[in-house]
């Protein structure tokens, strides 16, 4: 019986040292900031610092690829981003995370509303889930590189299924000022 009690205050106080070791506020501000990545733009920023780095590696099939350094400079991306995309709403889905301190790799599903507008479909609002594993370096609380995978292709493709076998829909509101409508 001693030897039990025994084993059970070193499985206690290894477990009270593993919760105390900070991967666990790693974690949570991690989770703070994927979920920020929705359009909660000042939340977002207050994990930046003037040298925070984001990047995505597989963005090139929407261009050069994505690199801007400091809060301004990337904030100003997602915005532009947003609003040239037709993006309504992102709903991140966490999977799972790895947290080795000061790293936690994140894997998610961002669940994007939008406007079909760059899709040549104004009048449609689409869904569509993009696979992303993301990358972040923090230093304390902040966000100092933010490195990106996005499963860009296989989404495009699901939205062009997806516009085409939409039955045509009134103009959402929403939708509006990307479509040109009235």
């Amino acid at each position: 019986m001693k030897q039990l009690i025994a084993i059970f205050i070193v499985l206690l106080a290894c477990n009270v040292t593993l919760a105390n070791d900070g991967s666990s506020q790693l974690q949570e501000n991690a989770r703070q900031y994927v979920e920020s990545l929705s359009v909660d733009f000042d939340l977002q920023r207050s994990f930046y610092t003037d040298e925070t780095i984001f990047e995505d590696i597989t963005s090139e099939s929407f261009g050069p690829r994505w690199h801007y350094v400091g809060p301004d400079a990337i904030i100003d991306f997602w915005q532009r981003s947003y609003r040239d995309y037709g993006v309504l709403d992102v709903k991140p889905e966490i999977h799972d995370m790895i947290v080795q301190a000061p790293f936690v790799i994140v894997t998610y599903t961002a669940h994007v509303t939008a406007c079909g507008v760059t899709l040549g479909h104004p009048n449609k609002v689409l869904s569509n889930p993009i696979k992303v594993i993301t990358a972040l370096k923090f230093d304390g609380d902040k966000v100092v590189h933010h490195t990106d995978y996005g499963d860009y292709d296989r989404a495009n493709r699901n939205l062009e299924r997806l516009a085409k076998n939409l039955p045509d829909q009134p103009v959402d509101p929403r939708c509006e000022k990307y479509s040109g409508a009235q």
